[in-house]
């Protein structure tokens, strides 16, 4: 036993010895070390190993060999990029396209190359352009289309990012963007043709009344996306969720209708970059353009959800009861749809309008007569602001400081910071408000018709009268 342990130090010493001397120099080193070694020490070596074991000795040096002159040295360096167009603080209108021109080296390969425009806290706005050169240069000739109209005017950047699989690069070229006016369209009419037919009208801005299409199915509300130019459907139980292009005037998508009646109560829709739709059942979501589902939250049993809206990162909700009993206003968190509060009501909501980036200003009714509140929702603090004599029908917010309210009498203008309530319009009934923020006009909606006044003149520009009754009016713009 003893003879034995000294053969196995005998015979693998000098090998481990070897091998920890070659993983500790480079490929160049130990080739130099081989060459320069004298022969009696490769004589004395042959002694140490027995001849079956030197084939294995050369197969293990060998390898090592391979191994050590496959390893790459570090990468260290970073790619290169340089920008020759657009030039720094080139402007553009949206619909313009921007010559992207750039070159990339790197000291390898470079992997892969994105280039995309991000606004001033380079978030993207456009979607991105992407490269695998899998070369050690690559040259930049793009054509890239400013197609969203939705840019506003500003600073925004050519990003481009440039990967060699180890390091990265990231340069940004300063340009200025020009945004699309906008512009008013026309007045989206919605006429109530029997109890299974919505008719869908537009009066556009030389006046001319034309019907554009017809929907099959009844009514609970509707919304309009100018950005997107869709018009949203909300059904009690014929109709779930329809949008509509109004380029074509095609269903873009839908939800199914449920077993479920009524799906949803009467103005159940609420529009603020995403659709925001209110159900007599169980939950509140919301939904892009293309009928993604990107939020929800659940309700109580017997809550009904009535007016929505968004202010900043937050959802408000009119919680009546389906039972006669206690009302709230509901805040949610947007990002997650959880429940941030509940404020105790004894009124119902007519609108919801945000006052600055805190307070939102709160339109509603007590059992009595209407009231004006200014509520704090990150902080759960309600101000009384204003009560009136009759009921109010509707309201519409013309700027920072005046709204209108259209009560079962009259129509008044509240001014916040005087606190004052005047009659502008006396005996005239509005069941419905729009305000055109672009031409300055008041649309006042009867039931079978739609006046329009020059604000803040208050003077009658045109009236239109419909043979069936009016279940809503939008106004659409180019974006």
């Amino acid at each position: 036993m003893k003879h034995f342990k000294t053969n196995i130090s005998r015979t693998y010493t000098p090998i481990f010895f070897l091998i920890f001397t070659i993983s500790s120099i480079s490929t160049k080193q130990f080739i130099g070390e081989i060459c320069r070694t004298p022969k009696p020490f490769w004589n004395l070596l042959a002694i140490f190993i027995p001849m079956n074991l030197r084939s294995i000795f050369i197969i293990i040096s060998l390898l090592l060999i391979i191994i050590l002159s496959c390893k790459k040295e570090e990468d260290t360096q970073h790619p290169v990029i340089t920008i020759y167009s657009p030039a720094i603080n080139r402007q553009f209108d949206v619909l313009d396209t921007i010559l992207v021109e750039a070159a990339i080296t790197d000291d390898i390969k470079i992997i892969s190359v994105k280039v995309v425009l991000v606004n001033e806290e380079f978030i993207p706005v456009l979607d991105a352009f992407y490269y695998y050169p899998d070369a050690s240069s690559y040259q930049i000739n793009l054509n890239y289309p400013i197609d969203d109209y939705s840019l506003e005017n500003g600073v925004y950047y050519i990003h481009i990012r440039a990967d060699d699989g180890l390091n990265y690069k990231n340069e940004y070229q300063k340009i200025q963007i020009n945004a699309i006016q906008r512009e008013f369209e026309k007045i989206l009419v919605l006429t109530r043709k029997n109890s299974n037919y919505i008719e869908v009208s537009g009066i556009d801005t030389s006046q001319n009344i034309n019907t554009l299409f017809e929907i099959n199915g009844d009514y609970a509300g509707s919304e309009v996306s100018s950005m997107y130019q869709q018009l949203y459907i909300a059904g009690r139980n014929q109709i779930n969720i329809n949008a509509y292009n109004l380029d074509n005037y095609e269903l873009e998508w839908k939800l199914d209708v449920i077993p479920y009646d009524p799906i949803h109560s009467f103005n159940c829709l609420y529009y603020d970059e995403y659709l925001f739709s209110s159900f007599c059942y169980l939950y509140i979501r919301g939904y892009d353009n293309y009928g993604t589902q990107i939020f929800n939250s659940w309700i109580d049993e017997f809550d009904l959800p009535a007016r929505i809206f968004r202010h900043n990162d937050l959802i408000l909700v009119d919680k009546q009861s389906k039972i006669g009993g206690s009302t709230y206003i509901s805040t949610y968190y947007f990002i997650s749809g959880v429940e941030k509060q509940k404020l105790f009501s004894t009124y119902k909501v007519v609108e919801f309008f945000s006052y600055d980036t805190e307070n939102v200003i709160i339109v509603a009714n007590t059992y009595e007569h209407g009231t004006i509140k200014l509520y704090d929702p990150y902080q759960n603090i309600l101000t009384e602001m204003q009560s009136t004599l009759d009921i109010i029908i509707s309201s519409v917010k013309i700027d920072q400081e005046n709204i209108l309210i259209g009560t079962e009498n009259d129509i008044y203008l509240y001014n916040f910071s005087q606190f004052s309530l005047n009659n502008i319009l006396p005996g005239k009934v509005a069941y419905g408000l729009r305000y055109n923020e672009v031409n300055k006009n008041i649309y006042v909606i009867g039931s079978k018709k739609i006046e329009i006044f020059n604000y803040p003149g208050m003077i009658l520009q045109n009236t239109y009268t419909h043979s069936d009754t009016i279940l809503n009016v939008l106004l659409l713009y180019n974006k």
